[in-house]
């Protein structure tokens, strides 16, 4: 295996960490981040997440111009923590998303995701390294959308944030 890479099903995968820290409660980070259906308003190229049962995901992706479809398992879930997927079928690809309190209002969020190119298309974006830039922005995508929806939260001017529920797609 060449550095970078993980073995799934017998098959060498790129392998791409990135972190980032964002404003807001571990909580409400971790729970936005179950909200499946919702991965297509920060997610670049994501165009339908569409949770099937409590462990079950089918994707629809555009990558290198091309529509793709999967189904992933969801291996591990540990609430306010991580949770980590596989591909059952389609597109081979698996990751693990974590979550770490740095503090009451701060939250890192570090996304690890191996991924198997198809192509020469894929392969070559991956040498150049536009996937693993694509997943640094979809980590800043993700931190806009969730500090947006924040800043909505709060009343006013006194700067006092509202407690709003949060509807949950599985707590583990």
């Amino acid at each position: 295996m060449r550095p970078g890479t993980l073995r799934y099903s017998n098959v060498d995968m790129a392998l791409t960490a990135r972190s980032i820290d964002v404003n807001a409660p571990l909580r409400a980070v971790y729970d936005q981040w179950t909200r499946f259906e919702e991965f297509p308003l920060f997610l670049e190229g994501v165009e339908e997440v569409r949770l099937e049962t409590e462990k079950f995901l089918l994707w629809k992706v555009k990558i290198a111009g091309k529509i793709k479809d999967w189904e992933a398992e969801i291996t591990n879930q540990v609430p306010d923590q991580e949770i980590s997927w596989e591909s059952v079928d389609g597109s081979s690809n698996s990751g693990t998303i974590t979550f770490e309190e740095l503090d009451p209002q701060w939250t890192r969020v570090t996304a690890s995701i191996g991924y198997e190119p198809e192509g020469i298309l894929e392969k070559t974006e991956e040498f150049l390294g536009i996937t693993s830039g694509r997943i640094e922005r979809d980590l800043e995508q993700f931190r806009d959308y969730i500090q947006g929806k924040q800043k909505d939260r709060v009343d006013g001017e006194d700067g006092l944030q509202t407690k709003t529920p949060s509807k949950r797609m599985s707590r583990g």
